[in-house]
């Protein structure tokens, strides 16, 4: 037997598990004295937020035909919120790099 689960419950949870991430990155963040391979743990998180973000939006545009909820909306928010922070920052580098090397 197969449960069908909904797309906002996805987006939902991807969401969530962002939100976690990012949390746990945070607090990374103020322990980085103390241990030398943190940013390579920071690194590999934003990594798993980048494509958590990506799976969450793909699923929350599935969701757009059901119902409205506060668990969809959350999940709308977040996860389009970091894709487009993740996007954001990518072309902000590119520009960088073009100025510094153009």
């Amino acid at each position: 037997m197969q449960i069908n689960v909904s797309s906002s419950r996805k987006a939902f949870k991807s969401a969530i598990a962002i939100l976690v991430l990012f949390a746990v990155m945070i607090s990374l963040q103020f322990v980085r004295d103390a241990h030398e391979y943190i940013s390579l743990l920071t690194g590999a998180i934003v990594f798993a937020i980048w494509i958590i973000a990506l799976y969450g939006t793909i699923e929350s545009c599935k969701s757009f035909r059901e119902k409205t909820s506060a668990r969809k909306a959350i999940g709308i928010v977040v996860n389009f919120g970091f894709l487009g922070l993740f996007i954001f920052a990518i072309v902000a580098n590119v520009m960088d790099m073009i100025e510094a090397f153009g």
